[in-house]
């Protein structure tokens, strides 16, 4: 028994399956009767049951709970490691082998219920690599074998979009994918139709998205629907009896493909004529505008809709002067409503120029007070250092956790989209959900590590604080629209514009580097402060 084994006997008890589809017996459900019957007849301890549901065993990144496992196995919290099959480790050889070096210097021994674990030895090691290397290949195989099918079905005009595309459904009759075939909704076909027909008809994305979601019609996951949904059914071949695919083609650099068209053996519900009247609108429309308004936005993702919380985007309006230059004003609205029309909410209308002014003015106020300044110094020297660091470096290992999370369903996403499980549509709205969580996170990291490597043992004293602070308004005038977005994003979590949309009472809520401030009473005499110290 190895000596790890001797000192500790608990076992740490790891299953993972990649989708639901995955082949019955390699649930987690079934891994997890298995491996717990396997310990109670040969009465193992058990520390913990580590589960990753629905993730790829191509990579051990972004996956929480084999990452929780190797934390706690260099914390030597268990003897051995126990699993159904190694591929259930991981698929990818450089990472299995990285985790069996890593057990092996622990002294942790490695189990699997189905394969036997060669020894510690040098034609053990390579029988471990042998099996890890086809553990890769399967792997790999495997997902070139889907792409290669779908390729194929889709050569041959045969569906390959399931059920989610609006105006269709995927039936099965009988046994066998032979007999499966892609029916016309009627309802759902009349809702397309209509698309088609107002578009025609010269109505733009915006009023068709108003109208169909005024009208309490829902997309085919029954949400409110969006600009670009209604693009992306105005440019779907699916809706003339049409297949589209792409492939790489011999020769070429990886990351171009090259598209392809062939009949379906669905039924269209767009006729040929409407479909080239409307192909022939959107060639039209997307023509670029002669003018771009170069204007930076400083508030994107800070501003709140005080109707729906949801972030505010910014727009602008433009109108031509006697003397024929333009005039543009500009503004900030609700995102919902500008994505998905006034049924989702109302525009809000917040002029970019008076709300922003008023943001820089707060902070120049919070920071030039003599109160804000004492506290502040007095935070910075009466806490001791280590401390400092040690939460710190606890907020960014949070951080980091969330970062990798965010990562991991970002790329479950492109592989849900090459498996053809997402449309276009859902990864893009699904992509720009992540990204925009993402932002702050990543925003808030490179100011955690900078504050983690410039901590003094002895701080900074009052003059020191008071001529930094002095210098805010000017620096941030000096510094280059993208820099004062950073710099804001560092110090305001969010703004919370109040239901009458006036400017003057609306709420700044601090980020965490400001937290621990007293920042009541610090903007006008009589008047409450504009800030909070906690995010609502």
């Amino acid at each position: 028994m190895d000596n790890a084994m001797k000192a500790n006997p608990a076992a740490a008890l790891y299953i993972r399956v990649s989708s639901e589809e995955q082949v019955k017996g390699f649930s987690l459900e079934a891994q997890r009767e298995e491996l717990l019957r396997y310990c109670t007849l040969h009465a193992i301890p058990v520390y913990k049951l580590y589960a990753d549901e629905g993730i790829s065993g191509k990579s051990i990144t972004g996956r929480p709970a084999l990452q929780d496992l190797l934390h706690h196995a260099k914390q030597g919290a268990f003897g051995q490691v126990v699993f159904l099959r190694m591929n259930r480790l991981s698929r990818n050889l450089q990472d299995f082998l990285q985790m069996a070096e890593l057990f092996q210097s622990l002294g942790i021994r490695m189990h699997s219920l189905t394969e036997e674990m060669p020894p510690d030895t040098p034609i053990g090691t390579f029988l471990l690599q042998m099996r890890g290397a086809a553990a890769q290949f399967e792997r790999e195989q495997t997902a070139e074998n889907v792409r290669l099918g779908l390729r194929q079905r889709s050569k041959q005009g045969k569906w390959n979009c399931g059920n989610l595309v609006l105006g269709y459904r995927w039936e099965t009759s009988g046994t066998g994918s032979n007999n499966a075939r892609a029916e016309i909704v009627p309802a759902e076909a009349l809702v397309v139709g209509q698309v088609f027909e107002w578009y025609a008809a010269g109505l733009g994305f915006k009023a068709i998205t108003n109208r169909l979601n005024k009208s309490g019609i829902r997309t085919k996951k029954g949400r409110l629907f969006s600009v670009n949904g209604v693009r992306n059914i105005l440019r779907n071949v699916n809706y003339i009896g049409q297949i589209k695919y792409r492939t790489q083609e011999p020769g070429k650099s990886k990351g171009k493909l090259t598209e392809h068209v062939v009949a379906g053996e669905h039924p269209p519900i767009i006729s040929d004529k409407l479909w080239s009247q409307v192909q022939l609108q959107l060639k039209k429309r997307s023509k670029p505008s002669a003018k771009k308004t170069e204007r930076v936005y400083l508030l994107p993702g800070l501003l709140k809709c005080p109707s729906c919380g949801s972030g505010m985007i910014p727009i602008h309006s433009k109108r031509q002067r006697q003397s024929g230059a333009l005039l543009f004003r500009h503004y900030y609205v609700c995102g919902r409503y500008h994505n998905r029309g006034a049924a989702a909410c109302k525009a809000n209308h917040v002029p970019a120029d008076e709300i922003e002014r008023w943001v820089v003015l707060q902070i120049e106020r919070l920071v030039s007070g003599e109160e804000i300044t004492s506290q502040l110094c007095s935070a910075i020297r009466g806490k001791n250092t280590q401390q400092n660091r040690s939460d710190l470096l606890r907020e960014l290992s949070e951080l980091e956790k969330e970062l990798k999370t965010l990562r991991r369903r970002k790329t479950r996403c492109f592989e849900l989209f090459e498996e053809d499980y997402l449309s276009k549509e859902d990864l893009q709205e699904k992509l720009h959900s992540l990204d925009a969580a993402s932002e702050p996170l990543i925003l808030r990291k490179v100011e955690l590590e900078r504050q983690t490597s410039s901590i003094r043992s002895d701080g900074p004293n009052l003059e020191e604080v008071r001529t930094a602070l002095s210098r805010f308004g000017s620096i941030f005038r000096q510094a280059m629209p993208e820099q004062q977005k950073q710099l804001l994003k560092t110090i305001i979590e969010k703004i919370v514009v109040p239901a009458d949309r006036q400017i003057k009472n609306s709420t700044l809520y601090g980020t965490a580097a400001i937290a621990n401030l007293n920042v009541a009473g610090i903007p006008e005499k009589g008047s409450e402060s504009a800030w909070k110290t906690q995010p609502a």
